[in-house]
């Protein structure tokens, strides 16, 4: 990630934000930080929850555009620029979300159970809130940042995600899609002890809350 960031022809910086990790994440990073003067970690020792990492996070950064996006470049190495580009190219854009489900966009290597739970309840979400965003639910996007830091947000876990489109609608906010491929790498689909790579996420809390947030 670091060699293409520096690729990039803005001035950029990297926020890590490790979330109450239980291995050896943080110490790694932080290892990464002593040769990296644009890398700053950020770490606390008890799970808050993706929303609570995603606004720590934004809070530390300086830049005028933030791009959020999971450390293991499962939506690819050059996404960060591709939506960086898209905001040269929408000079009025607020939001811009990576998404699997416009044409050009993919899942790959992602199991089929998760592609179709993603497929649905994004259509669902989609209806029920009268948008015609097709990634609610993605962590991958690109921010103006004061836009981000004025939302009024609240929610700690996955649901965030649901609460910024929705606030920033309210809000008036612009917010465009661009076509993406997310893929779980080959090294993350098979574990340490040769079992498949199995989701980190409570599916079952999430259909729940993602279906009571959209009703």
């Amino acid at each position: 990630m670091m060699t293409n960031l520096k690729s990039l022809s803005q001035d950029w910086e990297l926020i890590i934000v490790d979330d109450g990790s239980t291995d050896r994440s943080f110490e790694l990073a932080k290892s990464l930080e002593k040769d990296y003067a644009k890398l700053t970690l950020i770490g606390y020792p008890v799970n808050r929850g993706r929303g609570f990492a995603l606004r720590t996070g934004v809070a530390k950064t300086s830049g005028e555009l933030v791009v959020t996006t999971e450390i293991d470049s499962s939506w690819g190495d050059n996404i960060i620029h591709k939506i960086i580009a898209e905001f040269s190219n929408k000079k009025d854009a607020d939001i811009i979300i990576a998404s699997p489900h416009l044409p050009g966009g993919r899942y790959k290597n992602v199991p089929l159970k998760r592609v179709i739970l993603s497929s649905i309840g994004n259509l669902l979400i989609r209806k029920g809130t009268s948008t015609q965003i097709t990634m609610n639910t993605g962590m991958t996007r690109g921010y103006r940042r004061k836009k981000f830091i004025d939302l009024p947000l609240n929610e700690d876990g996955k649901e965030i995600h649901l609460e910024i489109i929705q606030k920033a609608l309210t809000f008036g906010y612009r917010i465009y899609e661009i076509p993406a491929v997310l893929e779980w790498k080959n090294y993350k689909l098979i574990s340490q002890n040769g079992k498949k790579r199995q989701s980190s996420s409570n599916i079952n809390k999430l259909i729940r809350t993602h279906l009571m947030f959209t009703l």
